[in-house]
């Protein structure tokens, strides 16, 4: 029998639909109402500026667009900067408790983001 899906293909599909999954998870929905300030704007856990929920950002073709401002972050990776372990890890490290969540704006996450992959990369090296 001829498999359907290379396995690099098969963990994206896998880390797809558990982060889909992970979207209606309770806890992401009480960082949000912790870090809520008022109606649409919400206090970043890493600078603590008060942000908005949205912004709009200018397309390359001119067009504005409304993009997400904030983010709730887990704390530590869900794939480690080591790697992939295991899927039981990474299940019970995207399905953390609240204290492995923090709200953070879309550019302090962007840095975070950069300096995750930057130790991935100096890691594999």
């Amino acid at each position: 029998m001829q498999t359907v899906m290379s396995e690099s293909a098969f963990h994206s599909y896998i880390k797809s639909v558990l982060r889909k999954a992970s979207m209606r998870w309770k806890p992401l929905n009480e960082v949000k109402s912790r870090a809520r300030v008022e109606r649409g704007l919400y206090k970043c856990e890493q600078c603590q500026s008060i942000v908005p929920a949205t912004a709009i950002t200018t397309l390359k073709n001119g067009k504005t667009k409304r993009v997400k401002n904030i983010a709730v972050d887990h704390i530590s990776p869900v794939v480690p900067v080591s790697g992939f372990d295991s899927w039981d890890n990474v299940i019970q490290r995207l399905f953390c408790d609240v204290d492995g969540l923090q709200l953070l704006c879309r550019d302090c996450h962007e840095i975070k983001c950069k300096e995750e992959m930057s130790e991935r990369k100096t890691y594999r090296t």
